[in-house]
């Protein structure tokens, strides 16, 4: 019994995972698509060296995200939740 709990945790972990890598991929090309991502999970996201002038991120969670070079230049970044954020001028 034990193992079959532990199996389903995993499994739920791994199912948990690819559906937040879906959301954020699909807000990813929103992001780019639109320059607007209000609320957004962008964890983890590579945005090294992307034109991001004048985009909206408002509320957004951008633990871990790489933006070094990216130009942000007008960029509406209130409300953001940013941990270990990579940002180089």
């Amino acid at each position: 019994m034990q193992k079959i709990s532990i199996a389903l945790l995993t499994l739920t972990g791994v199912l948990l995972s690819a559906s937040a890598q879906a959301q954020n991929s699909q807000q990813l090309q929103q992001l780019q698509s639109t320059k607007e991502c209000r609320g957004c999970d962008l964890t983890n996201v590579n945005l090294t060296n992307t034109d991001l002038s004048n985009a909206r991120l408002i509320n957004s969670s951008l633990f871990g995200s790489d933006f070094s070079g990216a130009n942000l230049t007008g960029a509406n970044l209130s409300g953001i939740q940013a941990g270990e954020l990579v940002v180089n001028a």
